[in-house]
C-alpha cells in the first residue's frame, strides 16, 4: 500500500485532521517512545496471549489522533488488525453493541485501507491461501 504524502499534507491542511496512514512520517521526535510503547503494549502482552485494547483521552487538539493513528501504524505492520471508534456524544458507548457495531464497520486488515467485516474476512482467507 503506498502511501500518498502530497495528498496526506492537503487532507491535514483542509481537515486539520491527522492522516489516516503516514502519521508515523510526521512523528519525528518520538520514536523513542513509540518503540517502547510498541515493546511494551504491543510486544510483551502478545507475548502473554493478550490482545492491546487502548482509550485514548486528552484535550481537543492535544494530537489525540495522531497518536492513535501512529500506534495503529505500528500494529498493522505487525500484523494487527485494528479499529478506530471515536467515542463521541453522537455513540452511546454505555450500550457494549452500538460500539461493537462501530468496531465491526472500523475494523481494518493489515496491509489494506479497507475497512469492515467483510475485509477482514477476504483478507483472512488470502492470508491462509498464502
Amino acid at each position: 500500500m503506498a502511501i500518498d504524502v502530497f495528498g496526506m499534507i492537503e487532507h491535514m491542511a483542509e481537515y486539520g485532521t491527522a492522516p489516516t496512514d503516514g502519521c508515523g512520517l510526521f512523528g519525528v521526535g518520538h520514536e523513542e517512545a513509540f518503540e517502547r510503547l510498541k515493546k511494551t503494549y504491543l510486544e510483551q502482552r502478545f507475548d502473554r496471549g493478550g490482545s492491546a485494547e487502548k482509550f485514548v483521552i486528552g484535550q481537543y487538539g492535544s494530537g489525540k489522533t495522531h497518536f492513535l493513528r501512529q500506534l495503529m501504524e505500528l500494529g498493522g505492520e505487525m500484523g494487527c488488525v485494528t479499529a478506530e471508534v471515536a467515542l463521541n456524544k453522537d455513540l452511546d458507548f454505555t450500550k457494549s453493541l452500538n460500539v461493537y457495531r462501530e468496531v465491526i464497520r472500523e475494523i481494518r486488515p493489515p496491509e489494506t485501507d479497507q475497512k469492515g467485516i467483510g475485509a477482514l474476512l477476504v483478507a483472512s482467507v488470502e492470508r491462509v491461501r498464502a
